[in-house]
């Protein structure tokens, strides 16, 4: 055990905390052994060599029979909570701001790991996952089954913040930026270049014709992007792909189908981006 439970007590939302204090080095999060650092209900719920500082809380809620942990290298500090039965580890970093009023937590059965961070006012809640190299800050929110993932050793990664909120089964990858008021959720993709500021620069079109086919339409600082179903590409490239369709024999009905389909979501999806410029 890299630290101590001492004496002083605090209380947040009805649970008792006592504040750590390290009783080794710790080189790689810069503390030495003597500093103290945040606080925890049990010693479960800090673990590896992992550090909390500052004000950083991780504790179970009465609400939420948990086992909330910081393990491996993972840092929580400033004014952050984990709580429930969230996990945060890898190296990732949750962090407030006491100073500036902000309160970033990570709660319920959410996961943030791998070099993810969360900041700010910044909430990840339910069942969501940060990791890879993603970052959630100022007031943005990712909750539900939401994934927020960056693409790890490459140097791009996706960001959340502003006030956007990220929820239901969505997933937000690649290089894509959503802030502002921006909305992304139900079984939306966004990947590749995404730049969503508001509620209509993202579009989902679930369960196409007789499929369960999810489309997703989404702004990019070039343009668009449209993922559907493992594809990629612009809006150019679907009419291209439902010509080739269109000319397949007219006895293959499914073809035939999927070509009116694809020629209809084009349409769709021209009358929404002549909206954006």
């Amino acid at each position: 055990m890299h630290y101590e439970l001492t004496d002083e007590i605090r209380v947040v939302d009805g649970r008792t905390l006592r504040r750590t204090r390290a009783v080794m080095d710790l080189p790689h999060q810069q503390v030495r052994a003597g500093d103290l650092g945040g606080w925890v209900e049990h010693e479960r719920n800090l673990t590896g060599h992992a550090w909390l500082a500052g004000d950083a809380c991780v504790y179970e809620t009465a609400c939420v029979d948990g086992d909330a942990r910081v393990y491996e290298n993972a840092q929580v500090y400033g004014n952050a909570w984990v709580s429930g039965r969230a996990w945060v580890s890898g190296s990732a970093r949750v962090f407030g701001n006491a100073e500036l009023g902000m309160h970033a937590e990570v709660s319920e059965d959410a996961r943030v790991f791998g070099r993810a961070w969360v900041s700010g006012d910044a909430g990840v809640g339910e069942s969501a996952w940060v990791y890879g190299r993603a970052g959630v800050s100022e007031d943005a929110l990712v909750s539900g089954n939401a994934r927020v993932f960056g693409r790890a050793g490459v140097g791009q990664a996706a960001e959340v913040f502003g006030d956007a909120l990220v929820f239901g089964d969505a997933l937000v990858f690649g290089d894509a930026l959503v802030f502002g008021d921006a909305l992304v959720f139900g079984d939306a993709r966004v990947s590749e270049g995404a730049e969503l500021r508001t509620p209509g620069d993202v579009f989902t079109l679930d369960r196409i014709g007789n499929s369960s086919v999810t489309a997703t339409l989404y702004r990019t600082a070039d343009g668009h992007r449209l993922h559907m179903d493992g594809w990629t590409g612009t809006l150019d490239e679907l009419a291209d792909e439902a010509d080739r369709m269109r000319q397949c024999p007219a006895e293959d009905h499914e073809i035939q189908r999927r070509w009116a389909e694809y020629a209809t979501l084009e349409t769709l999806g021209r009358a929404r981006v002549a909206g954006w410029t």
